[in-house]
Protein backbone atom coordinates (compact mmCIF):
# COMPACT_ATOMS: atom_id res chain seq x y z
CA UNK A 1 0.00 0.00 0.00
CA UNK A 2 3.01 2.34 0.70
CA UNK A 3 4.46 2.01 -2.83
CA UNK A 4 0.90 2.73 -4.25
CA UNK A 5 0.87 5.81 -2.55
CA UNK A 6 3.92 7.21 -3.69
CA UNK A 7 3.51 6.55 -6.57
CA UNK A 8 0.83 8.41 -6.66
CA UNK A 9 2.23 10.95 -5.34
CA UNK A 10 5.15 10.94 -7.91
CA UNK A 11 3.40 12.55 -10.78
CA UNK A 12 6.85 13.86 -12.40
CA UNK A 13 9.27 11.14 -11.00
CA UNK A 14 12.06 11.57 -13.35
CA UNK A 15 12.81 14.76 -15.49
CA UNK A 16 16.97 14.07 -17.02
CA UNK A 17 17.51 15.35 -20.32
CA UNK A 18 20.55 13.71 -22.19
CA UNK A 19 21.69 15.26 -25.34
CA UNK A 20 22.64 12.07 -27.29
CA UNK A 21 19.74 10.25 -26.15
CA UNK A 22 16.85 12.67 -27.91
CA UNK A 23 15.21 11.07 -30.81
CA UNK A 24 17.70 7.81 -30.45
CA UNK A 25 16.12 5.39 -32.50
CA UNK A 26 14.96 1.74 -30.86
CA UNK A 27 18.13 0.10 -32.97
CA UNK A 28 20.84 2.22 -30.63
CA UNK A 29 18.90 0.96 -27.69
CA UNK A 30 18.96 -2.52 -28.40
CA UNK A 31 22.88 -2.17 -29.22
CA UNK A 32 23.37 -0.90 -26.17
CA UNK A 33 21.47 -3.14 -24.28
CA UNK A 34 23.40 -6.01 -26.21
CA UNK A 35 26.65 -4.10 -24.84
CA UNK A 36 25.67 -4.59 -21.14
CA UNK A 37 24.37 -7.75 -21.22
CA UNK A 38 27.89 -8.47 -22.41
CA UNK A 39 30.05 -6.82 -20.97
CA UNK A 40 28.17 -7.54 -17.51
CA UNK A 41 29.47 -11.32 -18.25
CA UNK A 42 33.00 -9.75 -17.80
CA UNK A 43 34.66 -10.17 -14.13
CA UNK A 44 38.08 -8.27 -13.10
CA UNK A 45 40.23 -9.92 -10.99
CA UNK A 46 40.99 -6.69 -9.48
CA UNK A 47 37.59 -5.33 -8.62
CA UNK A 48 35.89 -6.37 -4.84
CA UNK A 49 33.63 -8.75 -5.25
CA UNK A 50 31.16 -6.35 -3.51
CA UNK A 51 31.41 -3.00 -3.27
CA UNK A 52 28.80 -0.16 -0.83
CA UNK A 53 30.05 3.73 -0.25
CA UNK A 54 27.57 3.13 2.31
CA UNK A 55 29.73 1.15 4.40
CA UNK A 56 32.22 4.15 4.63
CA UNK A 57 31.07 5.62 7.73
CA UNK A 58 28.99 9.37 6.40
CA UNK A 59 30.56 9.55 3.02
CA UNK A 60 27.09 9.63 1.97
CA UNK A 61 25.01 12.77 2.48
CA UNK A 62 21.56 11.62 3.99
CA UNK A 63 18.02 10.75 1.67
CA UNK A 64 16.61 14.14 2.81
CA UNK A 65 13.05 14.98 1.38
CA UNK A 66 12.01 13.51 -2.00
CA UNK A 67 12.38 15.42 -5.70
CA UNK A 68 8.30 14.95 -5.47
CA UNK A 69 5.79 16.19 -8.21
CA UNK A 70 8.85 17.49 -9.97
CA UNK A 71 11.08 16.35 -12.57
CA UNK A 72 14.24 17.52 -10.51
CA UNK A 73 16.19 14.50 -10.41
CA UNK A 74 19.56 15.54 -12.27
CA UNK A 75 19.79 18.24 -9.24
CA UNK A 76 18.68 15.81 -6.93
CA UNK A 77 21.57 13.27 -8.30
CA UNK A 78 24.02 15.79 -8.76
CA UNK A 79 24.08 17.32 -5.16
CA UNK A 80 24.20 13.93 -3.52
CA UNK A 81 27.05 12.72 -5.18
CA UNK A 82 28.93 16.06 -5.07
CA UNK A 83 28.34 15.94 -1.29
CA UNK A 84 30.04 12.42 -1.27
CA UNK A 85 32.69 13.60 -3.19
CA UNK A 86 33.46 16.95 -1.14
CA UNK A 87 32.90 14.61 1.95
CA UNK A 88 36.22 12.86 0.94
CA UNK A 89 37.98 15.28 -0.28
CA UNK A 90 37.29 17.52 2.58
CA UNK A 91 38.98 14.90 5.40
CA UNK A 92 35.55 12.68 5.86
CA UNK A 93 34.30 15.27 8.50
CA UNK A 94 30.21 16.09 7.76
CA UNK A 95 29.30 18.16 5.03
CA UNK A 96 26.83 20.57 4.79
CA UNK A 97 23.64 19.91 2.27
CA UNK A 98 24.07 21.42 -0.99
CA UNK A 99 20.76 22.84 -2.60
CA UNK A 100 19.09 21.38 -4.78
CA UNK A 101 16.95 24.22 -5.48
CA UNK A 102 19.36 26.36 -6.06
CA UNK A 103 20.80 24.14 -8.73
CA UNK A 104 17.67 23.20 -10.35
CA UNK A 105 15.65 26.59 -10.09
CA UNK A 106 18.87 29.01 -11.20
CA UNK A 107 20.79 26.44 -13.77
CA UNK A 108 17.24 26.35 -16.01
CA UNK A 109 15.58 23.67 -14.80
CA UNK A 110 11.83 23.21 -14.62
CA UNK A 111 9.72 21.03 -13.11
CA UNK A 112 7.36 19.94 -15.56
CA UNK A 113 10.20 19.77 -18.20
CA UNK A 114 12.86 18.37 -16.23
CA UNK A 115 16.67 19.34 -16.99
CA UNK A 116 19.29 18.43 -19.77
CA UNK A 117 22.52 16.89 -18.16
CA UNK A 118 24.64 19.32 -20.29
CA UNK A 119 23.13 22.40 -18.91
CA UNK A 120 23.33 21.43 -15.73
CA UNK A 121 27.26 20.03 -15.44
CA UNK A 122 27.78 23.46 -17.02
CA UNK A 123 26.07 25.75 -14.49
CA UNK A 124 28.28 23.73 -11.90
CA UNK A 125 31.92 24.41 -13.76
CA UNK A 126 30.95 27.82 -13.78
CA UNK A 127 28.15 29.27 -10.96
CA UNK A 128 28.32 25.87 -8.66
CA UNK A 129 26.02 25.72 -6.01
CA UNK A 130 25.71 26.96 -2.31
CA UNK A 131 24.96 25.21 0.86
CA UNK A 132 21.13 24.33 1.40
CA UNK A 133 20.25 27.17 4.18
CA UNK A 134 20.70 29.09 0.81
CA UNK A 135 17.54 27.94 -1.21
CA UNK A 136 15.84 25.35 0.57
CA UNK A 137 14.07 23.15 -1.57
CA UNK A 138 10.72 23.48 -2.06
CA UNK A 139 9.38 22.83 -5.97
CA UNK A 140 7.95 18.75 -4.17
CA UNK A 141 4.50 20.46 -5.04
CA UNK A 142 5.37 20.66 -8.85
CA UNK A 143 5.40 24.21 -9.21
CA UNK A 144 8.51 26.44 -10.04
CA UNK A 145 10.34 28.41 -7.59
CA UNK A 146 11.98 31.59 -9.48
CA UNK A 147 16.04 31.72 -8.94
CA UNK A 148 15.41 35.20 -7.21
CA UNK A 149 13.89 33.15 -4.07
CA UNK A 150 17.73 32.60 -3.31
CA UNK A 151 19.99 33.86 -0.79
CA UNK A 152 21.93 37.39 -1.54
CA UNK A 153 24.78 35.82 -0.60
CA UNK A 154 24.44 32.55 -3.01
CA UNK A 155 27.88 33.35 -5.23
CA UNK A 156 29.92 33.47 -1.89
CA UNK A 157 28.49 30.51 -0.72
CA UNK A 158 28.80 28.46 -3.36
CA UNK A 159 31.22 25.13 -4.27
CA UNK A 160 33.21 26.66 -7.52
CA UNK A 161 34.67 24.81 -9.78
CA UNK A 162 33.23 21.98 -10.17
CA UNK A 163 34.12 19.49 -13.69
CA UNK A 164 32.81 16.18 -14.83
CA UNK A 165 34.22 13.18 -16.50
CA UNK A 166 32.36 10.99 -18.28
CA UNK A 167 33.33 6.91 -17.66
CA UNK A 168 30.53 5.96 -19.99
CA UNK A 169 29.09 7.67 -22.69
CA UNK A 170 26.62 5.26 -24.41
CA UNK A 171 27.58 1.53 -23.66
CA UNK A 172 27.16 0.89 -19.76
CA UNK A 173 30.49 -1.03 -20.15
CA UNK A 174 30.49 -2.89 -15.97
CA UNK A 175 34.32 -2.87 -15.70
CA UNK A 176 34.91 0.88 -16.66
CA UNK A 177 31.74 1.80 -14.05
CA UNK A 178 33.41 -0.16 -11.37
CA UNK A 179 36.77 1.40 -11.83
CA UNK A 180 35.10 4.79 -11.63
CA UNK A 181 32.91 3.91 -8.29
CA UNK A 182 35.88 2.58 -6.76
CA UNK A 183 37.08 6.64 -6.53
CA UNK A 184 33.55 7.80 -5.33
CA UNK A 185 29.92 7.82 -6.72
CA UNK A 186 28.80 8.32 -10.06
CA UNK A 187 25.70 10.33 -11.40
CA UNK A 188 24.06 7.89 -13.72
CA UNK A 189 21.36 7.91 -16.29
CA UNK A 190 18.56 4.92 -16.57
CA UNK A 191 15.16 4.39 -18.51
CA UNK A 192 12.32 4.95 -16.34
CA UNK A 193 9.46 2.46 -16.21
CA UNK A 194 6.48 2.58 -13.76
CA UNK A 195 7.24 -0.32 -12.74
CA UNK A 196 10.17 1.25 -10.68
CA UNK A 197 7.70 3.28 -8.59
CA UNK A 198 6.75 0.30 -6.68
CA UNK A 199 9.67 -1.21 -6.74
CA UNK A 200 10.54 -2.13 -2.81
CA UNK A 201 13.41 -5.10 -2.48
CA UNK A 202 15.37 -7.23 -4.49
CA UNK A 203 17.40 -6.70 -7.84
CA UNK A 204 14.84 -4.18 -10.08
CA UNK A 205 14.42 -5.62 -13.59
CA UNK A 206 11.97 -4.29 -15.61
CA UNK A 207 9.02 -6.61 -16.07
CA UNK A 208 6.05 -4.53 -17.04
CA UNK A 209 4.40 -0.83 -17.27
CA UNK A 210 4.90 2.32 -19.93
CA UNK A 211 8.17 4.61 -20.31
CA UNK A 212 8.23 7.23 -18.32
CA UNK A 213 10.93 9.33 -19.67
CA UNK A 214 14.90 9.30 -18.76
CA UNK A 215 15.91 9.46 -14.67
CA UNK A 216 18.88 10.47 -12.98
CA UNK A 217 20.31 8.70 -10.23
CA UNK A 218 23.70 8.31 -7.88
CA UNK A 219 25.81 4.72 -8.36
CA UNK A 220 27.31 3.91 -5.42
CA UNK A 221 28.61 0.37 -5.69
CA UNK A 222 28.13 -2.72 -6.90
CA UNK A 223 27.17 -6.89 -5.74
CA UNK A 224 28.87 -9.34 -8.30
CA UNK A 225 26.78 -12.18 -6.58
CA UNK A 226 23.42 -10.01 -7.88
CA UNK A 227 24.85 -9.14 -11.13
CA UNK A 228 23.56 -5.34 -9.90
CA UNK A 229 24.66 -1.85 -9.29
CA UNK A 230 23.90 -0.63 -6.12
CA UNK A 231 21.82 3.01 -6.65
CA UNK A 232 20.93 6.14 -4.81
CA UNK A 233 17.67 7.26 -5.75
CA UNK A 234 15.39 10.92 -5.34
CA UNK A 235 12.25 9.58 -3.94
CA UNK A 236 12.66 10.02 0.21
CA UNK A 237 13.34 7.36 1.88
CA UNK A 238 10.00 5.57 2.23
CA UNK A 239 10.79 4.25 -1.51
CA UNK A 240 12.88 1.01 -2.03
CA UNK A 241 15.38 0.66 0.59
CA UNK A 242 15.62 3.39 2.52
CA UNK A 243 16.11 5.44 -0.84
CA UNK A 244 18.44 3.34 -2.12
CA UNK A 245 17.80 -0.10 -4.56
CA UNK A 246 19.90 -2.04 -6.93
CA UNK A 247 19.04 -3.10 -10.55
CA UNK A 248 20.61 -5.36 -12.44
CA UNK A 249 23.52 -4.65 -14.72
CA UNK A 250 21.89 -5.37 -18.12
CA UNK A 251 18.43 -4.28 -17.35
CA UNK A 252 16.74 -3.06 -20.18
CA UNK A 253 16.31 0.72 -17.99
CA UNK A 254 20.00 0.62 -19.25
CA UNK A 255 21.71 1.35 -16.04
CA UNK A 256 25.15 3.13 -16.16
CA UNK A 257 24.74 3.79 -20.17
CA UNK A 258 25.75 7.48 -19.56
CA UNK A 259 27.35 8.02 -16.17
CA UNK A 260 29.52 11.29 -15.17
CA UNK A 261 32.11 10.94 -12.57
CA UNK A 262 32.67 14.74 -10.44
CA UNK A 263 36.12 16.67 -9.52
CA UNK A 264 36.11 19.01 -6.74
CA UNK A 265 39.73 19.81 -6.60
CA UNK A 266 39.64 22.88 -7.91
CA UNK A 267 36.91 23.92 -5.66
CA UNK A 268 38.69 22.40 -2.65
CA UNK A 269 42.24 24.10 -3.88
CA UNK A 270 39.88 27.44 -3.27
CA UNK A 271 38.10 26.85 -0.03
CA UNK A 272 34.95 24.93 -0.56
CA UNK A 273 35.46 22.77 2.31
CA UNK A 274 35.59 25.87 4.92
CA UNK A 275 32.22 26.80 3.09
CA UNK A 276 30.59 22.94 3.63
CA UNK A 277 31.75 22.81 7.07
Amino acid sequence: MLALLLAAALANPGGLIIDEAAGEPLSQTITAWRAARDSAAAASPDAPRRFDWRESPSALPPIGAPQGDCGACVAFAIAAALEARLHQACGDQQTRALSRQHLFSCGGGRCSGGWRMSDAIAWLETRGVPDDGCMPYEAGHGSDVPCNAACEDAPARSVLPVSASRPTTGIPDVLRIKAALLEGPLVSSMILFDDLLMHESGVYRHTQGRQLGSHAIVLVGWDDAERAWIARNSWGENWGDGGYFMVAWDDVSLPGRYTWALDVRAAVARGACALVR
